[in-house]
C-alpha cells in the first residue's frame, strides 16, 4: 500500500507499507538414515518508508526520508542466517543549485540496526549499532545539455560501523544514488563520474 500527496507546489509527501513472505528450501542429510532431506522454510519481511521533499526556492531543495525494515528467517534455514534484523534508516539531504549548471548535494544518513544471527555452529550472535554517514557531491552540467561531470565523496568522515547491508550486498547499482557504487562504504571513498549525452 502506498500514498503520494502534493501538499503544495513546494511540498511533497508520501509513504508506503508492504509485507512479503517467501518460501525457500534447504537440503540437508538425515543423521540416522544418511539420506538427503529437503526442508522448507518461510522468510518474512516487513518494510515501510516515508518521505518529505521541500523546495525552499528555485535554488534549494530539502529532503527527509525514513525507511524501516523488519526481516527474519527461521532457525531451520541453512546457517549462517538472519534470525531477526530490525533496521531504521533516516537520510536528510540538501541540494543547492548555483546559477544553472553547478549543483552541490550533501546527505547525512542515520542508521540504527539490531539483529540476531545464527552462525554455522548453531550459536547465536546478537549485534547492534547506530551511526551517521555523510555523502556529498558536486555536479557540473555541461553547456547545451551535452552531459555532466560529478565529483563525489561517500562516508566523508571515514566512519567505522557494524551493519548488515542486506539490500545492497549483491548489487553494485544503487538507483537512489544514481551511481555504480555501493550505497554503503566502510571507508571514505572519493569518486568521479562523467556522463555524455548525445
Amino acid at each position: 500500500m502506498a500514498i503520494d500527496h502534493t501538499v503544495s507546489q513546494q511540498l511533497f509527501v508520501g509513504a508506503s507499507i508492504n509485507h512479503a513472505e517467501r518460501t525457500s528450501s534447504s537440503l540437508g542429510i538425515d543423521p540416522v538414515l544418511g539420506t538427503a532431506v529437503r526442508t522448507n522454510f518461510d522468510t518474512d519481511r516487513e518494510f515501510a518508508e516515508a518521505y518529505l521533499y521541500y523546495t525552499l526556492n528555485e535554488n534549494i531543495n530539502l529532503k527527509i526520508e525514513l525507511d524501516y525494515e523488519d526481516y527474519s528467517e527461521p532457525r531451520g534455514a541453512f546457517p549462517p542466517n538472519i534470525l531477526s534484523l530490525e533496521t531504521y534508516r533516516l537520510p536528510i539531504g540538501i541540494k543547492y543549485r548555483y546559477l544553472s549548471n553547478l549543483i552541490f548535494e550533501l546527505t547525512g544518513t542515520y542508521y540504527d540496526q539490531k539483529g540476531i544471527f545464527l552462525l554455522g555452529d548453531q550459536s547465536e550472535l546478537v549485534g547492534e549499532d547506530d551511526f551517521w554517514l555523510f555523502d556529498g557531491n558536486i555536479t557540473y552540467n555541461l553547456p547545451k545539455r551535452y552531459g555532466k561531470l560529478t565529483l563525489g565523496a561517500k562516508n566523508i568522515f571515514d566512519t567505522s560501523y557494524n551493519y548488515e547491508d542486506r539490500l545492497n550486498n549483491t548489487s553494485v547499482l544503487s538507483e537512489k544514488q544514481s551511481t555504480n557504487l555501493y550505497e554503503l562504504t566502510d571507508e571514505r571513498l572519493i569518486y568521479g563520474k562523467f556522463t555524455l549525452t548525445f
